[in-house]
């Protein structure tokens, strides 16, 4: 998909094709974040939820175009790199393909579950508001312990991230479906580094994932294309085009030969005999 400058904005707000972000969020872990985009439907103050996804999303069949313009949440995100601006009818044609088909479903059910969850989470804090106060023989609230995970020895500093690792490691120990795995790394592939894909295609077990991961170290090492410019800029590269063909045409011009013979025996005689000199006044 191709990605839009920030200044592309205006112009995609005033079309009548929908307005396409995707997430390219990084936390200080590596991962994507969930981002949220606040905007006014008249008095009331909505919100729209951005997922950590590497599909992209129709913000403005939420966001109406008006509302989108005004909200300062959006651009701010925008200006911080965290939501990129793509082109809308790659966006529809990436949308069409398998992954990104299974992706949205994934979204999807996941929204739901999430939803009617809602109820027993609220009935859980209840529950747990009530014990809030309990405490241990020590004294102090008894707050279930978190896991810290052991501490690193000094050294070299790993070009691959815990994520990764964790994910590779759920995969060779069945505590998660491959599934899950590809799923949670195709959201974050847009954080990862070359010695993650390389780790990646190392150390999975399972097939699709070792393929996964050889594809992207390819479309990683493969030369990429010239980046097509337009608008101003390709305007600005048009003028400088014509400018150079101009001054290599006057260039050219500078160096040109008489092709007239006589004017060419004429040079070669004024370059044998002299240029004919000035008659002398003499006294």
């Amino acid at each position: 998909m191709r990605q839009l400058p920030i200044s592309a904005l205006d112009s995609l707000l005033k079309s009548d094709k929908p307005v396409y972000v995707i997430n390219t969020s990084r936390l200080p872990s590596g991962d994507k974040g969930t981002l949220l985009v606040h905007f006014f439907d008249g008095t009331r103050r909505e919100y729209f939820k951005m997922p950590p996804t590497f599909i992209p999303m129709a913000i403005s069949d939420v966001i109406p175009k008006k509302s989108l313009g005004n909200s300062r949440d959006f651009k701010q995100l925008l200006l911080k790199g965290m939501l990129t601006l793509v082109d809308s009818d790659d966006a529809a044609t990436y949308m069409e393909t398998e992954d990104a088909l299974e992706e949205y479903d994934d979204l999807t059910l996941s929204e739901m579950s999430m939803r009617a969850s809602n109820g027993r989470i609220e009935s859980e804090a209840k529950a747990a508001k009530k014990v809030q106060n309990r405490l241990t023989p020590n004294g102090y609230p008894d707050y279930p312990t978190e896991f810290q995970p052991p501490e690193e020895e000094p050294g070299d500093i790993d070009p691959v991230s815990n994520r990764v690792k964790a994910l590779i490691h759920d995969s060779i120990s069945g505590s998660r479906t491959i599934k899950e795995i590809k799923q949670e790394l195709r959201r974050q592939a847009s954080n990862f580094s070359a010695a993650d894909f390389h780790y990646i295609r190392a150390n999975a077990r399972d097939e699709s994932l070792v393929a996964w991961a050889s594809k992207a170290v390819a479309e990683a090492s493969a030369p990429k294309a010239p980046k097509k410019l337009t608008g101003a800029a390709a305007k600005a590269a048009e003028r400088k085009r014509a400018a150079a063909a101009a001054a290599a045409d006057e260039d050219d011009d500078d160096h040109n030969v008489p092709e007239d013979p006589a004017e060419l025996a004429a040079a070669a005689r004024n370059q044998l005999i002299g240029a004919p000199k000035a008659p002398v006044n003499r006294i």
